[in-house]
C-alpha cells in the first residue's frame, strides 16, 4: 500500500510531467506560429516583356485582413477590389457582419494568390521563372556547340 509520503511524491511527479508536457506543447505552438507568420509575406518580382515591374506577395494577406479590398485598389487590381467590397456589402446586410470575418479571413488566406495568377494572366512572369528560362537556353546553347 501507498503512504502518504508516496502518493504526495506520485502527485509531484505527475504534475511535474504535466507541467513540462504543457510547456512543450506551449513552444511547439509558438514555434509553429512565428514560423507561419513570419513567412507569410513573401515577395516575388513580377516582370510584364514590356519592361513594367510589379511587386507580387504570396502567402497570408495582413493588409487584406485589417484594410478589406483598399489593397486591391491600391495595387490596380479592380476586379478583386470589386468582389470584395459587393461581397463584403452583400455579408453585412445578410448576416449581420458576422460573413465579413468570414470573408476577411478567406480573403486574406487567398488574395495574393489571386494577385499573382491575375498578373500572370496579363502577361507577367516572376524574376526567379525568368532566370531559370535563360540558363535553360543557355545550357540548350552550350550543348549544342
Amino acid at each position: 500500500m501507498c503512504t502518504p509520503h508516496d502518493q504526495h511524491s506520485l502527485v509531484g511527479s505527475f504534475e511535474y510531467w504535466l507541467l513540462r508536457e504543457a510547456k512543450t506543447y506551449i513552444l511547439e505552438v509558438v514555434a509553429v506560429t512565428q514560423h507561419n507568420f513570419s513567412a507569410m509575406a513573401t515577395q516575388t518580382l513580377m516582370i510584364h516583356s514590356g519592361g513594367v515591374s510589379k511587386t507580387a506577395y504570396t502567402g497570408w494577406s495582413w493588409t487584406v485582413f485589417f484594410f478589406g479590398p483598399l489593397p486591391a485598389l491600391f495595387r490596380g487590381d479592380l476586379k478583386y477590389f470589386l468582389i470584395l467590397v459587393i461581397g463584403h456589402f452583400v455579408l453585412a446586410f445578410t448576416t449581420f457582419g458576422i460573413g465579413n470575418i468570414v470573408l476577411s479571413i478567406a480573403a486574406a488566406v487567398k488574395y495574393n494568390a489571386w494577385h499573382r495568377s491575375s498578373l500572370i494572366e496579363k502577361g507577367y512572369r516572376s524574376q526567379e521563372q525568368i532566370l531559370r528560362d535563360i540558363d535553360a537556353t543557355r545550357a540548350r546553347n552550350i550543348s549544342t556547340i
